[in-house]
């Protein structure tokens, strides 16, 4: 039985940490492009992956205010919906700053992520510089360029 401890311990704490909500990005406009994103192994180095970006174009997008107590997304009336363009890009025109949730069903799967939109003051979001990724599992991140100079 000794044995088997730290293996339960190790499997618990997984379980614990799978189950942690993804904190929500501060965002300075609710704008960016959708992108599916497919992780490829690297064949010589274990752990190791490329990525190949899609843009996803006609994708409906839903944003939803954030309650206390509540998930995401059933049963809740969105604040504003749109539509992502030919290069996948996307805005919601909502002016209320607050925590959000931008939720799209996708490839079958229903993916959301989390944001907190506090308007730019200066300089501004550009929008083509960041947005949300989605992968074949149904996950949703946020993703922003960070450009070094």
């Amino acid at each position: 039985m000794r044995s088997s401890l730290p293996l339960i311990a190790a499997i618990l704490l997984a379980q614990l940490l799978s189950a942690e909500e993804h904190k929500p990005w501060n965002v300075g406009r609710l704008c960016g492009r959708v992108e599916h994103i497919r992780r490829i192994p690297d064949r010589h180095t274990p752990n190791n992956f490329s990525e190949k970006r899609k843009n996803l174009n006609d994708v409906s997008l839903s944003l939803f205010k954030v309650h206390e107590h509540e998930a995401c997304c059933e049963g809740l009336t969105p604040v504003d919906a749109t539509v992502t363009g030919k290069r996948g890009g996307f805005e919601f025109k909502t002016t209320v700053p607050g925590s959000y949730w931008i939720s799209t069903y996708w490839n079958g799967k229903t993916a959301k992520v989390p944001v907190y939109y506090q308007p730019d003051k200066a300089p501004p979001t550009v929008c083509s510089e960041q947005g949300l990724q989605l992968d074949d599992d149904g996950n949703a991140e946020w993703w922003i360029a960070v450009t070094v100079d």
